[in-house]
């Protein structure tokens, strides 16, 4: 039997599809996530985690990535506004996301 692998980890989790570029399985084997951007920048989640850990916080914690809340939001109101133009549709549209 051949030993886990970086790829096993990504294909079982469904990395590539799922992380939607956000997030990959780096070759620690850690999750990390790539703010929305230009910068050069991964975050190792478990290193992260061990951080927190180390300076007394204790878990469980949440983890708020406002970069990629507002690259998604602002994903799902461009499909909204292609949408409206696309069907020519005539009503008010006001979109709400409770985050």
């Amino acid at each position: 039997m051949a030993p886990w692998s970086v790829s096993d980890s990504t294909e079982l989790y469904n990395i590539a599809n799922g992380g939607l570029g956000y997030f990959r399985v780096i070759e620690k084997g850690h999750v990390a996530m790539n703010p929305p951007g230009n910068l050069p920048l991964e975050i190792d989640l478990k290193q992260l985690v061990d951080d927190l850990v180390a300076r007394g916080i204790e878990l469980p914690v949440l983890l708020r990535f406002t970069d990629l809340v507002r690259a998604r939001v602002e994903t799902m109101v461009d499909a909204f506004r292609r949408a409206v133009a696309e069907y020519e549709y005539q009503g008010a549209y006001r979109g709400v996301y409770p985050i």
